[in-house]
């Protein structure tokens, strides 16, 4: 199955538009987006309207020029995508479109595809994917206040009961033991952790040990991650085995230049192609990287 992989787009048409472009030229038969696909930047007061608008148009129009040129498309949001921008949107426009955000579905193909859109504490405001890592109950987190999105306002939580009254990822995968002779593809936003796919700037390893103690008992065909854009450019790989699986992190740092992955799963190895070289990150691709809001503050 040849699959074409990109991930935190940040409501970027410049990057869109090329992805489009790519999957028109690969025509591939699954197109997976791994998260933060909505607009940034903007302050708290403007930004979930911002991204609710334009998940009702930019990317519905964009979901759908996807899913006429390939077979199937599925797709999860991201930390910096407002859970409440998107919680009342249909997206079952297609048959062929697939919303995987922390669900698991089967594709007509007969793969199983597990989305999972929630990532390890991280510095930034916004906490609604955000969750404890593993499961252990001392749980001690570095912020003490954050926000959650809440219809078209930011409400200030306090992390510790925030993180001890969901569920961790560790105990999210637990729930999808993997018994089934189908092949299986992991869309986790967040990378497993001490790969070359979670390096920051400063060679901090910051992805998740649950997800790569997931893949490492499961041993999914191929796992799709993002979150860490520099991992790329840091590390000089944006794919690496754990065990048989081929774990990959596009990144998306070479804006105007699209970050993305084509790859064939009868035989990865032979056919994993990225469309960007790891050079140095340019400066309109260093704009994409997380930032708590544009004025930083936490609403009262």
């Amino acid at each position: 199955m040849k699959i074409v992989y990109a991930s935190d787009l940040h409501g970027q048409n410049v990057l869109y538009d090329q992805l489009i472009r790519l999957v028109e030229l690969a025509k591939p038969e699954l197109v997976v987006l791994g998260g933060d696909l909505l607009p940034k930047g903007e302050s708290a007061s403007q930004l979930i309207a911002t991204q609710r608008k334009f998940a009702l148009v930019d990317l519905k129009k964009t979901l759908l020029r996807l899913v006429g040129a390939s077979s199937s498309c599925v797709f999860i949001f991201g930390n910096d995508d407002c859970q409440s921008g998107i919680d009342t949107i249909d997206f079952t426009f297609s048959k062929r479109l697939f919303h995987l955000t922390n669900r698991r579905i089967k594709l007509p193909s007969g793969w199983d595809i597990i989305g999972l859109s929630c990532v390890p504490e991280t510095p930034f405001l916004l906490k609604d994917w955000e969750r404890r890592d593993c499961a252990e109950k001392d749980f001690v987190p570095r912020m003490q206040r954050g926000v959650r999105s809440e219809d078209d306002r930011f409400v200030p939580v306090f992390c510790k009961e925030w993180f001890d009254t969901h569920p961790s990822i560790e105990e999210i995968l637990a729930s999808e033991s993997c018994d089934t002779k189908s092949p299986i593809i992991l869309v986790a936003h967040a990378p497993p952790s001490d790969t070359s796919l979670d390096v920051l700037y400063n060679g901090t390893h910051v992805g998740s040990k649950a997800i790569r103690a997931w893949i490492e008992h499961y041993q999914p065909a191929v796992s799709f991650h993002g979150h860490i854009h520099e991992s790329y450019v840091q590390s000089g790989r944006f794919f690496e085995k754990i065990g048989s699986t081929h774990c990959i992190n596009a990144g998306q740092i070479h804006q105007p230049g699209l970050d993305a992955v084509i790859i064939d799963t009868n035989d990865v190895a032979a056919s994993i192609y990225h469309t960007y070289g790891p050079e140095t990150a340019t400066q309109d691709g260093n704009a994409l990287l997380s930032a708590p809001f544009h004025d930083g503050k936490v609403p009262c």
